[in-house]
């Protein structure tokens, strides 16, 4: 059981880090985040992008804690544990990023 959240740690770290990486580089480019055609041609959107990258970043890591803390009462296999989470989880981020979508 410890092990599976070990690995379920450093997985949700390496996405912090991507997400971080590329919250930087949409901020410190000069033409990502920019609406290029449109009713929104030229504006500003690299705030927007950032918030939908932490919200599905956030979504993700949430949604895969509570499966793998769930899946750790139910089963031993760790390799099923961790597969089954991060689908749910990419379940759950997409479900999200709808409603994000629909709301924003």
């Amino acid at each position: 059981m410890r092990n599976t959240w070990k690995l379920h740690a450093i997985a949700s770290l390496v996405l912090v880090v991507i997400a971080a990486g590329l919250s930087a580089f949409i901020w410190s480019s000069s033409t990502a985040g920019y609406a290029k055609s449109g009713i929104l041609e030229g504006a500003d959107l690299r705030k927007d992008l950032i918030i939908l990258c932490w919200l599905a970043t956030g979504t993700f890591i949430a949604a895969s804690s509570i499966v793998v803390a769930i899946g750790t009462r139910l089963s031993a296999r760790r390799a099923r544990i961790l597969a089954s989470a991060y689908v749910l989880a990419g379940v759950a981020t997409f479900i999200a990023m709808r409603v994000a979508d629909h709301y924003m």
